[in-house]
């Protein structure tokens, strides 16, 4: 097997791990509706609100957006003004492609740099939600936090290797 050769498959991989886990967590928005619904109805119907609803939505809402940033980023959803592009030859759409995803990398880097001290100090204080609940959720967004980031740098190491192999997935 040559480099190329395992390294498109490594790539190709990476992205379809990433673009499902995107569709999967996608169906958190369905949980979030039916709390929300849930919610009203007891709050409205029964005038007995739960004192959890509000949180554990938030909670759901965070886990989608920080997990399905790298999923967008793999189904090639965000990080470019298809305007610009446009307007462009291949040759530097190809170059901008690339420059895009170094930076990506780079300011993602940065970020965890900083998230992954946080993450780690909120696990070992197991740090709780300041509400009544003592819900972890500090503790698992920090660390989602820093997880999104580890998978946003791999996933734009992974389209970079496709595109220096020619692999325009």
């Amino acid at each position: 097997m040559t480099e190329t050769s395992w390294t498109r498959r490594i790539s190709a991989g990476i992205l379809t791990s990433l673009k499902g886990m995107g569709d999967l967590v996608a169906y958190t928005y369905l949980v979030i509706f039916v709390l929300t619904f849930v919610e009203v109805a007891l709050r409205y119907g029964f005038n007995s609100p739960t004192s959890w609803t509000i949180e554990v939505c938030l909670f759901l809402a965070a886990t989608h957006f920080l997990l399905g940033g790298a999923s967008a980023a793999a189904h090639d959803g965000h990080f470019r003004i298809d305007v610009v592009v446009r307007l462009l030859k291949p040759g530097a759409v190809r170059f901008l492609d690339r420059l895009r995803h170094v930076i990506v990398v780079g300011v993602c880097s940065g970020l965890l740099y900083w998230a992954l001290p946080q993450a780690l100090r909120s696990i070992s204080k197991g740090e709780l939600s300041p509400s009544g609940l003592d819900l972890p959720t500090p503790m698992i967004l920090k660390t989602l936090i820093a997880t999104s980031l580890v998978l946003i740098i791999i996933q734009a190491l992974a389209q970079l290797v496709a595109l220096t192999h020619g692999d325009n997935e």
